[in-house]
């Protein structure tokens, strides 16, 4: 018996998917401007720039990330963010349209998952992924999901 979802993303779960994928960066990207700010405080600037950059990687950086993912979710419009209906087997994800069209992707093209404190991640490419809210789920269609995820696409999920 298939494990069947049927998920409606709303803003705040494009919002945790996207932080979630985009942590790396954006660590990096704060720890280089604190770097930054630190050379030129240490190279005779003054304490101002340092202040700035940690007022921004600490007030700002939050404020700017959620503005950018709020544009890139109202550009994509209503037809990318619809949800739908997923199914999980042995064979693999199975997406389930209106028109009753069935699309497989296979396990083996699932190069990672990752389970966030509302989203299970699964990766197709770096890039690219889906992500499906917990609250779509039961507790025990979450554990067969873990468990589906933990067999056929690796331990990257916490038991």
């Amino acid at each position: 018996m298939p494990l069947r979802i049927n998920c409606q993303p709303e803003f705040a779960d494009y919002l945790e998917a996207q932080r979630f994928h985009d942590r790396t960066r954006r660590i990096l990207v704060s720890l280089s401007l604190l770097l930054i700010g630190a050379w030129y405080r240490f190279q005779g600037g003054g304490w101002w720039c340092l202040g700035l950059v940690v007022a921004y990687v600490l007030v700002g950086r939050p404020y700017v990330t959620r503005a950018s993912v709020r544009r890139d979710w109202a550009k994509a419009g209503a037809d990318q963010h619809a949800g739908g209906v997923f199914e999980f087997d042995e064979e693999g994800m199975h997406a389930l349209d209106d028109a009753g069209q069935r699309t497989t992707t296979r396990w083996a093209r699932f190069r990672k998952a990752h389970e966030s404190p509302g989203l299970f991640l699964v990766y197709l490419s770096p890039r690219v992924y889906v992500y499906f809210p917990k609250r779509s789920l039961r507790t025990p269609e979450q554990n067969e999901l873990r468990k589906l995820l933990r067999e056929h696409v690796g331990p990257r999920l916490p038991d």
